[in-house]
């Protein structure tokens, strides 16, 4: 399961303008459940991995204006090509926002360190015990984490670069 490339696809079809109808529609839904306030989807940059997670947070976020956009009458009178299809199938999908869910409870205290390190102030305890809830984040969720299920096996040429990266930081130790 690519998440990046299902991300960059529900913001093609209800967050751009490139699929008018839809973003109208689910624009229509967006005021309709948050008291008059659009709330438009973020779009994640190729440069940097923490926008994919600030846009997949938005899209957990607006959840419930994804399905009620889907299921909306006037969504079903518009033409669809196969990219609207296979979003409104990701937005079916009980195991994405599940697998999103997952990934943003363990990434979440990392996004704050983030914040905190280009703040001017001194924040060192606070990042601490972020590090701290990061590292409670990340053993709580390792099982799905690990699940080739939902995030696939990794391949052995990129085991092969991990396993070189981490020998070449930390060195060859016979602990592991």
């Amino acid at each position: 399961m690519n998440l990046i490339l299902k991300t960059y696809r529900l913001y093609n079809v209800f967050g751009s303008s490139a699929s008018y109808g839809t973003h109208a529609q689910f624009l229509t839904q967006t005021s309709a459940l948050n008291n008059a306030k659009r709330i438009d989807l973020l779009q994640g940059a190729g440069t940097r991995f923490a926008t994919w997670l600030y846009a997949m947070y938005q899209l957990l976020s607006q959840k419930q204006v994804l399905y009620a956009t889907v299921h909306s009458p006037a969504i079903q009178t518009l033409s669809h090509n196969a990219r609207d299809e296979l979003a409104m199938q990701n937005i079916e999908n009980s195991p994405f926002f599940r697998v999103i869910y997952c990934l943003m409870r363990a990434m979440f205290p990392a996004l704050c360190v983030l914040r905190y390190c280009v703040a001017n102030i001194p924040v060192m305890d606070k990042m601490y015990y972020l590090v701290k809830m990061l590292d409670d984040a990340l053993l709580s969720s390792q099982t799905i984490l690990n699940d080739e299920g939902f995030f696939g096996s990794m391949s052995s040429a990129l085991c092969d670069r991990v396993n070189k990266e981490i020998s070449t930081v930390f060195g060859n130790s016979e602990e592991e």
